[in-house]
């Protein structure tokens, strides 16, 4: 009985020695890990923005470009005498 009371006491010091070098190791591990900023959700974000902005903008100056008529007049011409 003595030996199983003894032995995870020098176990459990051993686990502490071992995490305490794992947390160590820890930090040197991410040396390969990085991080990007620009994910393929993001860019077709980004590219869905840009398309309707543009499609937007495109649409209201063509709409900008109609003209319409600069004289109201009251009494209208006949029909046929449009000309």
């Amino acid at each position: 009985k003595s030996k199983r009371g003894a032995a995870p006491s020098g176990r459990r010091l051993e686990d502490e020695a071992n995490n305490e070098n794992n947390q160590n190791n820890n930090n040197q591990d991410q040396q390969g890990i990085y991080y990007v900023n620009m994910t393929p959700n993001i860019f077709a974000g980004l590219l869905f923005f840009f398309m309707f902005a543009f499609t937007a903008y495109l649409g209201l100056t063509c709409m900008n470009m109609i003209e319409g008529q600069d004289v109201y007049v009251k009494k209208l011409p006949h029909i046929g005498r449009e000309v």
